[in-house]
């Protein structure tokens, strides 16, 4: 954006010639927020920044699962337990989408949960 107000209609253009959906503007007292959606949208998978993945396939089901179980975050014995993956898989499909800042990982006692990334 700048200073004359013509970087915000510059933003909301951009998005709309590359084909993505249109932004929401949540009403919250006192600050402004505006969330701009990575792409198709009707997976479920609103924050992620990159929708590159396979519809239905390791890393997108995987996320969308992650990201559908919210602040509570989701056990990796949970996942295996929804995706039917090994453990293994699981890690490894958790350990790309950190490194992609995709989502972040916890401890919580003997287990690791898989938390989305606000």
């Amino acid at each position: 954006m700048d200073k004359a107000g013509h970087g915000f209609q510059r933003v909301l253009n951009a998005l709309q010639e590359s084909g993505f959906p249109a932004p929401d503007f949540p009403r919250i007292e006192g600050a402004f927020k505006a969330i701009i959606y990575a792409g198709d949208t009707s997976s479920g998978i609103k924050k992620s920044t990159k929708l590159t993945y396979a519809k239905g396939k390791g890393k997108f089901r995987i996320l969308d699962i992650i990201l559908k179980s919210g602040a509570s975050g989701i056990s990796n014995k949970q996942l295996a337990i929804k995706t039917g993956y090994t453990p293994i898989h699981i890690s490894n499909i958790t350990n790309n989408l950190v490194n992609e800042g995709q989502i972040i990982k916890k401890r919580r006692k003997r287990e690791i949960f898989s938390f989305p990334k606000t």
